[in-house]
């Protein structure tokens, strides 16, 4: 290992990028079906549902993030800031898409604010899930319900 990536940071950080990029194809393959006249809450929903842990591999993914999350609170190879750049990303985009519902007059602040709320609770969710199967077979309608309160209020 140490051949290929030199220090154990190196290899965290390839590891992580994977997993992101990973997750950056399974958004890409959501946003294919969606068609041409798809709207704000279409496109937040395509981001969050292709997120979570639906299948196997996303579940295997979301568990690394929870490895890494925790790598981020107690150790010293990783730091948030090594991984803050996929969570920055998401938040641009569902933010981008509120301003396109409510218009280019929208609060920024509040754009923002709910963007990374959404974010933090799909988070919740997703790790959620991967303990409760409860959650996980109603993962669509609860993030259908988070849609309608955040994006509808």
């Amino acid at each position: 290992m140490q051949y290929y990536f030199g220090t154990k940071r190196e290899f965290l950080l390839a590891t992580h990028r994977a997993v992101v990029e990973d997750s950056g194809a399974r958004l890409a393959q959501g946003f294919t079906t969606l068609g041409p006249g798809a709207g704000p809450r279409d496109i937040v929903r395509t981001i969050l549902l292709a997120l979570l842990p639906l299948d196997e591999p996303s579940r295997q993914n979301a568990i690394i993030l929870g490895i890494f999350h925790a790598a981020a609170l107690t150790g010293t190879e990783i730091e948030s800031a090594d991984t803050a750049g996929a969570p920055t990303y998401i938040v641009g985009a569902v933010a981008e898409q509120l301003r396109q519902l409510r218009g280019p007059d929208a609060d920024e602040r509040a754009l923002l604010a709910d963007a990374e709320v959404i974010l933090l609770a799909l988070g919740g969710l997703a790790q959620g899930m991967l303990t409760n199967d409860d959650y996980a077979a109603r993962a669509p309608q609860l993030v259908d319900h988070l849609l309608d309160r955040v994006l509808d209020a």
